[in-house]
């Protein structure tokens, strides 16, 4: 499955195995201020955190939008990912 965008929740959502990776964020126009990224225990340590980042980013392009990282796990994601930079709101 492919990260979804949950307008009703204001999360980015991922399914793994039965199991749901999110990105809690806030929503402006054209931007999405993430402020937290949670992933199952199970899921942890297999890169489905990063999967869901990508995922923003790439939902951030296809709207023309902008990201602005507050959760460390984005801030990380940015620092280790300089390709995906253009969509920083900053």
């Amino acid at each position: 499955m492919s990260v979804q965008w949950n307008p009703k929740r204001e999360r980015f959502e991922l399914e793994v195995d039965g199991k749901l990776a999110i990105a809690d964020c806030i929503v402006r126009p054209d931007e999405w201020v993430v402020t937290h990224v949670e992933v199952p225990n199970e899921l942890r340590g297999g890169g489905v955190a990063s999967r869901l980042a990508a995922g923003i980013v790439e939902h951030a392009r296809e709207k023309q939008g902008k990201i602005t990282p507050v959760c460390s796990f984005m801030v990380a994601y940015f620092q280790r990912h300089p390709e995906a930079r253009d969509v920083l709101s900053y």
